[in-house]
């Protein structure tokens, strides 16, 4: 899903002029505000690599 949001929007951004590069630049934001909300809520035992 976070793929193809940001895949969508980078292409928005490509083709579309006017009112969709700023919907395309929003859904962007959106999408790295997702992912960086989501790694700042997993727990830190979670975040660190595991090793065998």
């Amino acid at each position: 899903m976070i793929a193809a949001g940001t895949l969508i929007s980078i292409v928005g951004a490509l083709v579309a002029d006017g009112i969709w590069d700023g919907l395309a630049a929003l859904l962007l934001l959106v999408m790295s505000l997702y992912v960086l909300a989501a790694g700042l809520r997993l727990p830190e035992h979670e975040r660190r690599l595991q090793r065998p």
